[in-house]
């Protein structure tokens, strides 16, 4: 098994090049074959679909978000933010939009900030469905962080 590539997601291997899976064969590996899946361009993951061009949402999950009707109570607009809050690295400036969607009773009651809300309702559910693919990280260049903060 020496110089395979290989990438551990739970308990499955995913090998990127069928002789690298002949080597391992040979090397006497085990492979169980109703877990194992062979030539798949993408594999799906904990609601990501997970390839060789990067990682990318659900798309079955993400039009189910973008069918919900916008929330009638606060509870509601929490329901919908738990829901994002997992794809919340698919979505750029998430916490900008989010921020606008968490409103007091208060504000509910004297209807303050209500459209700003559908707004930002809209935005979101615009932006999960585009879906953008997170591409695996370039190690031959340099990384750059870009942290959310307030100035």
């Amino acid at each position: 098994m020496t110089r395979v590539w290989k990438t551990r997601i739970s308990n499955y291997p995913l090998l990127p090049f069928l002789e690298h899976h002949s080597h391992d064969l040979t090397e006497r590996m085990p492979v169980s074959l109703p877990k194992s899946e062979f030539r798949k361009r993408v594999i799906p993951y904990l609601s990501h679909e997970i390839g060789a061009e990067g990682i990318r949402a659900t798309p079955k999950i993400v039009q189910g978000i973008q069918k919900l009707p916008f929330p009638s109570t606060l509870k509601g607009g929490q329901s919908f933010l738990g829901s994002l809050n997992y794809y919340h690295k698919f979505i750029e400036d998430y916490a900008v939009e989010a921020a606008s969607l968490i409103l007091t009773d208060d504000q509910v009651r004297a209807g303050r900030g209500l459209s700003r809300a559908k707004e930002s309702f809209e935005t979101l559910k615009r932006k999960i469905v585009s879906i953008p693919l997170l591409r695996h990280p370039d190690q031959t260049k340099p990384f750059v962080i870009i942290p959310h903060a307030n100035q």
